[in-house]
This record gives C-alpha cells, sequence and structure tokens, in this order.
C-alpha cells in the first residue's frame, strides 16, 4: 500500500476531511491536500511525518477508536514510504540497466516523457523519484515498445527481459512483460560473482605477506631533488602517462606531508595495456604511502558493477594500509566528457578528453603554487560531494578503533553476523584466558587481551537488552577445521596477535554459544549449510549496511553503505549461506 493510500485508508476510518486533519496536525490545508492527492510525500523520519500522525492520534483519541495510537500510525505509515522507496529502488536501477544495455536515446526518452535530460539522470541513478511514476512507467514503456520494435531489437531486448521474442511480439504483451520487469528485482549471477571475488580475495589476503613480497620495508623513499621547472601541457596516452608519473615524483620527493588527492573519470583500459607503466605506477603509489601521506581517492563507479568491484580489488592492499580513504559521487555520469584532478602538497595534475576520443585528450602538470592551490579548492568541493565507499577502521587511521566499531554496533536495532565462528561476547573470560594460556601467550598480552574483552563484554551483554542479533554460522567439520588455520574473533578487540583455536576450543565456544542464546532472548544462531570464508566476518546492520571484518592482524573492519555494495552483498550472502530453517541447539 502507498503512502497516499494508507493516508486516505486513515482519513476515511475517521471520517476525517482535509481539514480536519489540517487543523489537528499543524501542517496546512494545501500541504495535508498534495499528500491526499499524491502529488507529495514526506520522508520517512521527517517532521512532518509527526505531524501527521500526532494529528491522527489526536482525533483518533477525540473520537474514542483506541486502537489507533500515535506509534502503530506512524509506523504504518513509514512502512509503507519505505515500500514505495524500495520499489523505487528496484524501477531506478533497472531502468538504468536498459538504457546502458539498449542504448535508447536520453535526448528520445525526454522527448516522451516530457522530462528534461538531467532530470532523467536523477531518476535512472535513483536521487529523483517521479510525482506520478505510474503515468512516467506508462510513456517510458510505450517509447521503449516502438523503439524496439522499430529498430527490430526484439530479440536483444527479449534476452534481458528473459522472455523468448515469439511471446512479446504483440506490442500490448511486450509492454505488459516490460513493466512487469522494471519492478523486479533480478538477481545477477555476474554480480554475485564479482562480489564472491572481492570477498575471498579479502579473506585470504594477508597485509604482511603483501608487504614482504613488493619487499615495501625494504624500499627507500629516495631524496634526489626533483621539481617541474614550469607548468606543462602533455598530449595523448604517452602524456598522460608522464604527466601522472612526474606528479607523483614531485610528490614524493617534496617535503610536503600534505594528503594526496585523486579523482579521475578518464578512461583507464588503454593505459592499463601497457604493463610497465602500470608497475611504475604501483610502484609510484607505493612510495606514496611508505612516505606516509594519506590518500582521499574517489572512484568512479558510474560504471557495470563487476568493472567497479574489479576496481576496489586493485586497491584492496592498500585500502588494508588504513592510509587509503575511497569516495565515489551516488549520482554521476559522464557521457561526454572525462576529467581527472589530482593535487598533493607539491604539485597539481589535471587531465580531460571526450568519451571515444581520449587518446586525443591531454592533461596538465604543475608545481606553481596557484596551480597547487586551485586543484586543493577542487579537491575540497568534490570530496563535499562525494559519498564514503567504504570506511576503513584499524589501528593505522583511526583513533580508539575499538569504539568506533562498538558505536557502529550500539546505534544498530538489528545486527546479523555470518561467520564460521560465534561473536567473541559468548565466551567467558576463565575459558578465554585458558585458550591463551595454550597459545603461550605472554602475560602482558593475555591481561591486556582479557581487559578490552571484559569491557567489550559488558558493553554488548547491555545493549543486547535492546537489540537483536542472529549469527549465522556455519559449524566446521574436524576435517574442514583441519584445512586452514581457524583464529579467535579478536578483530573488535584490535590486539596485535592471532590466537588460534584448537578444534576443542573451537567446539566448545559453539556450545558457549548455545547457552548464551538460551539466557538471551534477543540472541539467536541459525545454522548454516555453508560459508565459504574461514577468518572473515560479515555484520549487517539495520538492513542498510556491512562491516567485513578481517580476523587476521593488522585486524581491520570496512564498513559500507554504498546501496550497491550491500544490495549486491546480501543476495550474494542469501544465495551462498542457503539457511537451515531452525535454531541452533
Amino acid at each position: 500500500m502507498t503512502f497516499q493510500e494508507k493516508l486516505n485508508e486513515y482519513l476515511d476510518l475517521l471520517g476525517c476531511s482535509t481539514g480536519n486533519l489540517a487543523e489537528a496536525s499543524g501542517l496546512s490545508a494545501a500541504v495535508i491536500s498534495r499528500y491526499k492527492n499524491g502529488n507529495r510525500k514526506p520522508a520517512p523520519d521527517s517532521e512532518q511525518l509527526q505531524k501527521i500522525a500526532d494529528g491522527l492520534s489526536s482525533i483518533a483519541l477525540q473520537k474514542n477508536i483506541k486502537s489507533l495510537n500515535k506509534s502503530l500510525i506512524i509506523n504504518e505509515l513509514s512502512a509503507s514510504l519505505q515500500e514505495e522507496k524500495a520499489d523505487f529502488t528496484v524501477f531506478s536501477h533497472n531502468f538504468d540497466q536498459l538504457v546502458k544495455e539498449m542504448g535508447f536515446s536520453m535526448k528520445s526518452i525526454s522527448v516522451a516523457t516530457s522530462f528534461e535530460v538531467s532530470h532523467l539522470y536523477r531518476i535512472r541513478s535513483g536521487l529523483r523519484r517521479p510525482t506520478d511514476l505510474e503515468k512516467f512507467t506508462n510513456d517510458l514503456a510505450h517509447f521503449m515498445v516502438n523503439s524496439t520494435i522499430e529498430n527490430n531489437s526484439i530479440e536483444k531486448i527479449a534476452g534481458i527481459l528473459g522472455e523468448s521474442p515469439k511471446d512479446i511480439e504483440n506490442p500490448s504483451d511486450f509492454y505488459t512483460a516490460l513493466v512487469s520487469w522494471l519492478f523486479t528485482k533480478h538477481s545477477s549471477e555476474e554480480n554475485t560473482v564479482a562480489i564472491e571475488n572481492f570477498l575471498k580475495k579479502l579473506d585470504d589476503f594477508d597485509l604482511n605477506e603483501y608487504i614482504r613480497t613488493i619487499h615495501f620495508d625494504e624500499m627507500k623513499v629516495p631524496t634526489a631533488p626533483f621539481t617541474i621547472q614550469r607548468p606543462k601541457h602533455l598530449y595523448g596516452l604517452e602524456g598522460y602517462k608522464r604527466g601522472e608519473l612526474d606528479f607523483f615524483k614531485t610528490t614524493v620527493l617534496s617535503r610536503s606531508n600534505k594528503p594526496i588527492f585523486m579523482c579521475s573519470d578518464m578512461p583507464m583500459e588503454d593505459m592499463a595495456e601497457d604493463k610497465e607503466f602500470g608497475k611504475k605506477w604501483m610502484f609510484a603509489l607505493a612510495m606514496s604511502l611508505k612516505k606516509g601521506l594519506h590518500m582521499d581517492v574517489i572512484h568512479d563507479t558510474n560504471r557495470p558493477f563487476n568493472e567497479m568491484v574489479l576496481g576496489l580489488l586493485s586497491w584492496l592492499p592498500l585500502y588494508m594500509t588504513g592510509q587509503v580513504s575511497p569516495y565515489c559521487f551516488e549520482d554521476y555520469t559522464a557521457d561526454i566528457y572525462h576529467h581527472a584532478t589530482y593535487v598533493s602538497g607539491a604539485c597539481a595534475y589535471s587531465a580531460e578528453c571526450i568519451n571515444g576520443s581520449h587518446n586525443e585528450g591531454r592533461c596538465y602538470v604543475s608545481a606553481a603554487k596557484e596551480d597547487i592551490a586551485y586543484n586543493r579548492k577542487r579537491a575540497n568541493e568534490l570530496l563535499a560531494k562525494a559519498s564514503p565507499v567504504m570506511q576503513i577502521i584499524n589501528k593505522v587511521n583511526t583513533t580508539d578503533p575499538a569504539n568506533v566499531m562498538f558505536n557502529l554496533y550500539s546505534s544498530s536495532d538489528n545486527i546479523s553476523t555470518y561467520s564460521c565462528v560465534p561473536s567473541l561476547f559468548t565466551l567467558d573470560h576463565n575459558f578465554l584466558a585458558d585458550i591463551l594460556d595454550k597459545n603461550k601467550a605472554d602475560e602482558t598480552t593475555k591481561n591486556n587481551i582479557l581487559s578490552i574483552f571484559d569491557t567489550f563484554c559488558d558493553n554488548f551483554h547491555k545493549m543486547i537488552k535492546t537489540a537483536t542479533i542472529t549469527e549465522n554460522i556455519y559449524i566446521l567439520s574436524e576435517e574442514e577445521f583441519a584445512n586452514a588455520p581457524i583464529y579467535l574473533p579478536l578483530s573488535n578487540l584490535f590486539a596485535d596477535v592471532e590466537i588460534r583455536y584448537s578444534y576443542e576450543d573451537y567446539c566448545r565456544h559453539i556450545e558457549l554459544a548455545g547457552e548464551f542464546q538460551a539466557s538471551n532472548p534477543n540472541y539467536s544462531i541459525v545454522k548454516n549449510n555453508s560459508y565459504p570464508f574461514k577468518n572473515m566476518y560479515l555484520h549487517y546492520l539495520n538492513n542498510n549496511s556491512f562491516v567485513l571484518s578481517k580476523n587476521q592482524a593488522p585486524y581491520t573492519h570496512f564498513y559500507t553503505e554504498n546501496s550497491r555494495l550491500v544490495s549486491t552483498m546480501l543476495e550474494y550472502l542469501n544465495d551462498c549461506t542457503k539457511f537451515i530453517p531452525k535454531q541452533f541447539d
């Protein structure tokens, strides 16, 4: 039921006019009328929604209708808004996919729907909902049907819709199938494979091994002076390569320790073909990190999902250092122009090209103070418009990371975890001390871990009185356990050691979790058929965000609210875990 339908249902039930509700709520009759007619909707957590609920509950009280209280009204109105938002999220995603895959002209859609092209881009990205979504969908679908028939593309779109070309030969059947597809959430095998690869790489990744492999600890930051004598324009692919390397060389060899900013939607495929340049570019990044420079990077996520995740994979080792903060633009499109803006404390770099003419573009590199100042100002403005792809939480780049993590959990009413090990707070002090002794932890390490553990458990035991925590656990057989070391889940304590389970202690921890479940009604365990990761845990918070916890030193958590990542990750987990529908016992 839509918000408009739910509001009108309440008005009919109460025998209440627009004017009555306006007077009771303190909102104008014009605003109530717009809500009633579906021309406007309040936000789910807005003051206007609170006032409507106040007004309706006040009228219900006057008429002695006890079944309608404010809590019920606001929950049902909020639910209707969230349902509409979910439907539109699906619609906008599918609309965007069809345009990309079928190559529909945005100018032609603009004429057919009477929406400006800029408005259509915002609808595709989910940022703007048409007031009359039904009319917009009708106009859009009729355009797509006619355009597809005119271009003899029925076979292509039939594959996307999952229909036989013969079944949509009739325009009426085609229209019906298309509208249904636009409002149906579709699983994407390609997307889930991309997420699986990302999670597996994260699970297998060992930062210490990576550092040894690339000899990061042995790298020496050169001190030979290098400066760009004067600003210069460089042209084409070779110009971009030289400009980027000059930017990093100037940055690394300067005395400045100001952070590096990087934002680019420039094409990379043709430059990536030059393997030698790729090695030099990665070495330049490594030297920048070795110098201790922080990087703020705005990634281009306006690309197919699997390509976006592949880009994140290449940056994963750098994320683990804690010196990189990744961002993206939620509503960015670049169909005509491409740009790049880099800046450090010592150098500025910018580039531009026309879509499809990468080799005919140019870049500009300069060490002039005014160019650095200009690019830094642009960087700040771009960051203000960007959203984090993920927040990287570890001891390197976070003050009091344990408290940051607890605040994330404590602000959530509903937490679902995915792992092959129960959470640490289900252990007791003495059993943990026994495991530490078995691992021959020195006294200082042991006391430090136990002290942090006691505080951690106190906090979680208080939190679980009001929050609901469901642990989706795949219980390892002894043979599976022997295939790879399984570590005690110490990631939330940010201890500097890894403590291995014995299989006996692993089984005992599962028993203790069962006992904890029996005495805590808000905590439950569900057994999974599978979970492909041994030392990485996922936490789904409030149905809108994820924490990926790497349970190997140096302990790192990746927190994301990015809607594309969250929805695909949940889809993947639901597919790969296949819950057994009974509680753990």
